[in-house]
């Protein structure tokens, strides 16, 4: 302070100020920190970083041959800059001046520059950080792009690959069919019966350190095709039946299979049997029931007054009591042991 016992000067280039305590301006009393302080407020370096240690240990030598010592510093805003473990993440906080000038857009740059960050930096967010003065808060200032990995192949089934649950018809009076319980699956051929989705090669990402996170690539998956089927000649990625009958999905293969077999009889079990191909019944068909096949019938156990329809042959292994009610049709032959008042 002008004319008190503490004597403040500043650094050639106005960043430092230095302090020495004349005693003989001191009328014998001993210099405390409070008048430090307040020669520095005098000067209008109160809002310099003050080293209260300095002070302190200038202080407590006064009583020693006076010497110079540095007590505060210019200091300008700073910025720290924080990157995340996965490099994908960038987080800036400002430090706020003491005597200096405000953190602006060069500094924060150069602050991003000295840690290599280099992609995704987000100007508007630095711009309002700089704008609005935002110190000691922690900003989100540049992120990375993930890797996006490629989505593996997969097949769609055209088809029900699950062994069909017999389900009555119900007609549109609410009336209920218990000899139509849609348990046959057929297909003709060149109809569909799976469609590929091919895997997707995947996108490389980039973390803020401008390096590529390499994606993961979709794993392909085998096109399960059995016997009787094959690839569509206009979609490579879809297969067909090669010729009517039933699909099926064994052991992870798709085959289409020219025989439909019932194994016991023809019943309430059932229901009606209506297939592409030939159709084999090892047990008998009760009475009401219709056997319907575009190729052969073979029924190993007694006919009641049933109705079958071949578009081929009939093969009745025991013979049929027709009830009067009963019929047969035939494209080609009908064999049997004995026919009784079939229509």
């Amino acid at each position: 302070m002008p004319g008190g016992p503490v004597e403040l000067k500043f650094s050639p280039d106005g960043i430092e100020v230095f302090a020495i305590i004349d005693k003989s301006k001191a009328g014998g009393m001993p210099v405390v920190s409070e008048q430090v302080l307040l020669a520095l407020e005098e000067v209008g370096a109160q809002d310099f970083s003050i080293d209260y240690s300095m002070i302190d240990k200038m202080i407590r030598a006064q009583s020693q041959p006076a010497r110079t010592y540095p007590i505060a510093r210019k200091v300008d805003g700073y910025a720290e800059v924080s990157i995340s473990k996965d490099k994908m993440e960038t987080t800036i906080i400002f430090s706020p001046p003491k005597g200096g000038r405000d953190v602006e857009m060069d500094t924060a740059l150069a602050a991003l520059a000295a840690a290599g960050v280099k992609y995704g930096i987000k100007q508007d967010a630095l711009e309002n950080m700089i704008a609005q003065r935002w110190y000691n808060e922690k900003v989100l200032v540049a992120e990375g792009k993930p890797a996006e990995n490629g989505e593996d192949g997969r097949v769609e089934y055209l088809f029900n690959v699950e062994a069909s649950t017999p389900r009555p018809t119900i007609a549109e009076d609410g009336s209920v069919d218990f000899y139509e319980l849609n348990v046959v699956q057929n297909v003709r051929a060149g109809e569909p019966l799976a469609i590929k989705t091919p895997p997707t090669p995947g996108k490389d990402g980039i973390n803020v350190f401008g390096e590529t996170i390499p994606a993961k690539q979709g794993k392909d998956i085998p096109f399960p095709a059995g016997k009787n089927v094959e690839f569509s000649s206009e979609n490579p990625n879809m297969l067909i039946a090669e010729i009517a009958g039933q699909p099926r999905l064994q052991q992870n293969r798709i085959h289409v299979l020219p025989v439909y077999e019932v194994q016991g009889d023809v019943d309430f079990s059932t229901g009606n049997i209506n297939f592409v191909g030939d159709v084999i019944v090892t047990g008998g068909v009760l009475e009401g029931f219709t056997v319907k096949a575009d190729a052969n019938i073979t029924i190993m156990g007694p006919v009641g007054g049933a109705y079958l329809d071949a578009g081929g042959s009939v093969f009745l292994n025991k013979g049929m009591h027709g009830q009067d009610k009963g019929s047969i049709t035939a494209g080609e032959d009908v064999t049997a042991k004995f026919l009784e008042h079939v229509m």
